[in-house]
């Protein structure tokens, strides 16, 4: 027959109490015992014997005195674990354990000790009722019950567990204390935090309290809490956040750690079986995840893994769990994550958000404690090796850091006051007229506790009754008109009138507008009525210097995806792949890639950082991939072709990595395709623009040549500001500077608004209402048009060179201007100046392209496509106070003298188009 397993049990009613504990149990019932007597709570971080020390004070008060007791806990998988531990004392305490609801119809007795929630009695119909609701055949209500106990004789006792979580009601349950008018009032709490304390405690009618609190030193002096407690978080990028399992890495490294404890415990000749704690989501599937992880991936024995599955928290059974040394590993939800005691516990692995302080409080109260062989065997403190005195929490999300350096902080905070200190309300107005509840210690014993806040006297002499806080916070909203609030500077008229369409920003491309119908008679007219208006026209010239200029330009198109066919194994094969790429690529595919683990102890302060290996999540990746190519426009067919085709670059690389893995057991070839499939999505991942430029690339190559849109036959602009004249520019000016549009064009009056714009004006219309002959297109100058300081230096440069016929201001996104493709990305490029110039004295005319660019590297990114009509954009930048010309590789080269363009005119030479533009130029 088997032997039993052993069973670690925590502090219970049968042990000796510690030092610390015996102080504050002796001074606690000698404050319940005195007059007036106080409301007392006990400040004990988790882990110190909380529950053990309120039993006690329960048995050693229930000695002389007969006392039914009420215990209230904040959750309801607490009540039954709570019964279930009172109920295994009974022996040692006399203590009798029920729930609430089933005890109301018995009768009540002496050391009977009713466990509820307190949603269980804070409520706000039953308050109105006088609890005397909820009564019938089979049930007493609360207020029958409590009157049947004190004609017994019976004194009432009022226990709150875990206060600092348990007062989200605060109020509402503090009134049903004051209506209880209880004998005892018993508080224990693991924080300083005092907001819901206060509140409580003054709706239940008292003025003050009693604290007694116990430091965290002392009870880690008495070894019943670890000295350290560790957070392990993975801080990464963003794009290696997305790609990396940190569920499966924190399960990984969590059980690492968990196996070094259990072979340190060894080495010391304990038999303490350490167990690992799994926090995962709530929800099947979760559990079931992690449950396949540790066994197919860690070896875990699957019988050495318990589970708590379970929609509703069952404590015995996860307290079974915990103290049965044949369970290695134990599998939680979040709801069944507190009220369970598991000494052995060294290491939480949470692989959920735990963002919430009191939620991380009580994680960090499974793993504080020590196994009682361990204090046996180390009984002075921080004796034992450091791994044995530390508790280890791993999380998934670096976030949920914060909650758990704010639950040890505050865990920090309680100093140990073990003779108790009297902490008296105070009541404070704020500003917005609100109140606000604080404590501060007093020496001063009150004449009683349950006096309640009282009264004030108001200005008017009238008494004013005690102002307590709502559960609600107060929403604080100015009135109106209130000092410090801007009104709209039109008052009713703001949010649209008639006037607000009159000025708009007219798109850069769109379509041409519609033809005016009622234009002016002629051109004299249309000249005149702009004259009139405010607006000048810049008409486009016919000639510059006896050279003709185009009516239009050719540029280009994006090809349709339907006829594009690009060759997307050509474009995998050409993909770059490094070393180091490849390597990468291999690692992420095996899960051998390396990230930072920042180990952090709370309570010092010490951080310490590694490598260590993490998870590659594959559906991720592969999400990720398949969204990235599908952004790219590539169809599912695309997708396979090219993850195929980086794969059988890639699987060499996995071979050769599986044959240096020495006594692993080599992977069959479908395994090995997949890890190179992954590899390949992880190259697709991390060469993503790289592999957007090979695509691009021969998109760009199979661009269609089109001509533009005509010209406009003259360019408007206000007439207050006056352009320089220029002698080679086709609409014979140079343009203005930044920005100097935008405030011209809003001096003008509203009667200008309506001409200042793109239009089509036709002189002669048919009978049915059709433009007849000629017609005349007017543009407005706007922002695109306008020159920076380095453009109008190079314009100006054009003007005096005397081998350039005529030049343009080709501005951004006109269905006009010419747009040429990049090999980079999808939007267009629109080189700043068009030129028609002379490579030799004796040659025709060609029609060139000029960029001035800051940016070195998009210069060279837009500098890798060529126009068929117009060759090679020249790219120049300014160096210092040179220009110079951009090479193909992104570097600076020769200088252009804007004073003599004689080397901008060779460089023209020599990257000479073999087409010419489709228009002559005599």
């Amino acid at each position: 027959m088997s032997a039993l397993p052993r069973i670690i049990a925590p502090q219970s009613a049968g042990l000796v109490p510690k030092d610390f504990q015996a102080q504050i149990i002796e001074n606690i019932c000698a404050a319940l015992g005195s007059q007036p007597r106080p409301p007392c709570l006990l400040r004990s971080p988790t882990g110190s014997g909380k529950t053990f020390i309120l039993t006690k004070i329960l048995e050693n008060i229930g000695r002389t005195t007969p006392v039914l007791w009420l215990w209230f806990v904040p959750y309801v998988n607490l009540v039954a674990q709570t019964v279930d531990t009172l109920d295994s004392q009974s022996t040692d305490t006399g203590l009798i354990a029920r729930h609430l609801g089933l005890a109301q119809n018995e009768a009540p007795e002496a050391g009977q000790v009713l466990v509820s929630t307190l949603q269980g009695v804070a409520s706000a119909k039953s308050h109105k009722a006088a609890y005397d609701d909820k009564a019938d055949d089979d049930r007493r209500s609360l207020a029958a019950y409590f009157e049947l106990a004190r004609s017994r004789g019976l004194e009432i006792g009022l226990v709150v567990d875990e206060v600092h979580i348990a007062l989200d009601s605060a109020t509402e349950f503090g009134k049903f204390v004051k209506w209880l008018k209880a004998d005892y009032l018993l508080m224990a709490s693991a924080t300083p935090k005092d907001a819901r304390l206060n509140a409580f405690i003054a709706s239940a009618g008292n003025i003050a309290f009693k604290a007694f609190s116990v430091s965290r030193a002392e009870v880690v002096k008495e070894r019943l809490n670890k000295p350290w407690l560790e957070t392990v978080v993975y801080p990464m990028s963003e794009a290696m956040h997305s790609i990396t399992d940190l569920k499966l890495t924190v399960l990984r490294r969590a059980w690492q750690r968990n196996q070094h404890i259990g072979r340190v415990l060894k080495s010391r000749g304990l038999r303490t079986v350490p167990l690992m704690l799994v926090q995962v989501a709530n929800g099947f599937e979760a559990i079931r995840e992690a449950f396949e992880f540790l066994t197919q991936h860690l070896g875990v024995a699957p019988n050495a893994i318990g589970m708590h599955s379970a929609d509703e928290p069952d404590p015995a059974m996860m307290a079974a769990i915990a103290v049965n040394e044949s369970i290695e590993v134990l599998i939680f939800k979040q709801s069944a994550g507190t009220g369970f005691d598991a000494p052995r516990a060294f290491v939480l692995a949470s692989t959920k958000n735990v963002n919430d302080e009191d939620f991380a409080m009580q994680f960090i109260g499974r793993v504080m404690r020590v196994p009682g062989e361990l204090q046996r065997a180390f009984p002075v403190a921080y004796t034992a090796p450091t791994e044995l005195d530390t508790a280890y929490i791993f999380l998934a999300n670096e976030l949920a850091q914060a909650g758990f350096s704010e639950a040890a902080a505050s865990t920090q905070a309680v100093m140990s006051q073990l003779a108790g200190q009297i902490e008296e309300l105070v009541v404070r107005r704020t500003a917005h007229g609100g109140v606000s509840l604080s404590n501060h210690v007093t020496d001063q014993t009150p004449l009683a506790y349950d006096i309640g806040l009282l009264a004030t006297v108001a200005s008017d002499g009238t008494l004013r009754p005690a102002a307590l806080p709502d559960d609600a916070p107060v929403i604080y909203t100015p009135p109106p008109g209130e000092i410090g609030v801007t009104a709209g500077l039109f008052g009713a008229m703001d949010g649209g009138g008639e006037l607000d369409g009159l000025d708009f920003m007219q798109a850069a491309g769109g379509n041409r507008p519609a033809i005016k119908r009622n234009a002016p008679a002629n051109h004299a007219e249309l000249m005149a009525a702009l004259e009139a208006s405010g607006l000048r026209a810049y008409p486009r010239l016919k000639s510059v210097a006896q050279r003709s200029t185009p009516e239009r330009f050719t540029t280009e198109v994006k090809p349709v995806f339907d006829v594009l066919e690009l060759d997307i194994r050509a474009a995998a094969q050409s993909l770059h792949l490094s070393e180091e790429v490849k390597s990468m690529a291999t690692r992420a595919a095996l899960n051998l890639l390396t990230e930072r683990e920042v180990r952090t102890e709370l309570f010092g302060g010490a951080s310490f950082e590694e490598s260590v290996q993490v998870v590659t999540d594959r559906a991720a990746l592969m999400q990720r991939t398949q969204t990235a190519l599908e952004k790219m426009g590539l169809e599912e067919q695309d997708h396979i072709d090219l993850i195929g085709a980086l794969a059988r670059r890639l699987l060499p690389e996995i071979e050769r990595a599986h044959a240096y893995r020495e006594n692993a057991v080599r992977p069959d070839a479908g395994v090995l395709r997949a890890q190179a499939r992954d590899a390949a999505c992880w190259v697709v991942h991390k060469q993503l623009p790289e592999l957007q430029e090979a695509l691009q690339a021969q998109w760009a190559n199979k661009a269609r040549e089109v001509p533009a849109q005509a010209l406009p036959d003259a360019l408007l602009m206000p007439a207050g500001q006056v352009l320089a004249p220029s002698r080679k520019n086709i609409y014979g000016v140079l343009f203005p500077a930044t920005d100097s549009v935008a405030l011209s064009a809003g001096a003008l009056p509203l009667t200008a608004q309506a001409l200042f714009k793109n239009e089509i004006y036709a002189f002669a219309q048919s009978a049915g209402g059709q433009p007849e002959g000629d017609v005349f297109c007017t543009a407005r100058v706007d922002g695109t048009y306008e020159f920076n300081t380095q453009e109008l230096a190079f314009a100006q440069s054009l003007d005096r060179a005397d081998f350039v016929a005529w030049w343009h201001r080709n501005p951004q996104g006109k269905p006009y201007s010419i747009a040429l493709m990049r090999t980079d990305n999808r939007n267009m490029f629109y080189p700043d100046f068009v030129v028609c110039l002379r490579h030799e004295l004796d040659d025709e005319p060609l029609v060139r392209l000029v960029e001035t660019k800051h940016d070195l590297k998009d210069a060279s990114r837009k500098g890798q496509h060529a126009s068929k009509t117009y060759g090679k954009v020249l790219f120049l930048t300014k160096d210092a106070q040179r220009f110079k010309i951009v090479e193909d590789n992104g570097s600076l080269g020769e200088v252009v003298d804007f004073d003599n363009l004689t080397r901008l005119r060779q460089w023209m030479r020599d990257s000479a188009p073999a087409a010419y533009p489709v228009f002559s130029i005599k």
